[in-house]
């Protein structure tokens, strides 16, 4: 393997990292503006923080899936990752398309197992709110839970179709 490679490959594995990643912030970002808005900051507000705040959000996204996911050749020209090295190339045996799946099925493992326990947990605070509070509008939020289930079953899905998605992202790279 010489180095261009081992780049690219590193560079995609934290791509599809920080990708995942950001599903978090997303989520997260969509709560903050169901509170503005319901606690009474209004609409606008709300509205405005959108338009401002999540632009800049969805620009960074996608400049993460097209730089470091789809356009990993320009990224290491830019950074003259490749400068440096006194050896061409490295010796490591393995091909790069099993390298890359490799990868994408411990990204996949580590969403599993980091959300499966948070999942549990919203389940039991909603479950422990709703029956606390019964007769009022404090129920808890099912959003989480939504959330939480939607990141186990990504981070299923990564491990079951680990060669989809290898096949998606060195589709990408032929582009």
């Amino acid at each position: 393997m010489n180095i261009r490679t081992f780049w690219t490959l590193l560079i995609k594995i934290i791509g599809l990292w920080l990708l995942l990643r950001s599903l978090f912030v997303l989520v997260q970002y969509g709560s903050t503006t169901y509170s503005i808005i319901k606690f009474g900051f209004g609409v606008t507000t709300a509205i405005t923080g959108w338009l401002v705040i999540g632009s800049l959000a969805l620009f960074v996204f996608f400049l993460i899936i097209k730089y470091c996911l789809f356009n990993t050749a320009w990224l290491i020209e830019k950074l003259h990752l490749e400068k440096g090295f006194t050896e061409e190339r490295l010796e490591l045996n393995i091909p790069y398309s099993s390298i890359l799946k490799i990868a994408v099925i411990v990204i996949g493992g580590l969403l599993f197992i980091d959300s499966v326990p948070q999942l549990c947990k919203q389940t039991f605070v909603y479950v422990t709110m709703k029956v606390q509070f019964q007769g009022s509008n404090t129920d808890g939020n099912p959003g989480w839970i939504a959330f939480y289930l939607v990141e186990t079953i990504i981070g299923y899905l990564l491990i079951v179709n680990s060669q989809w998605v290898v096949n998606l992202i060195e589709r990408g790279k032929e582009k």
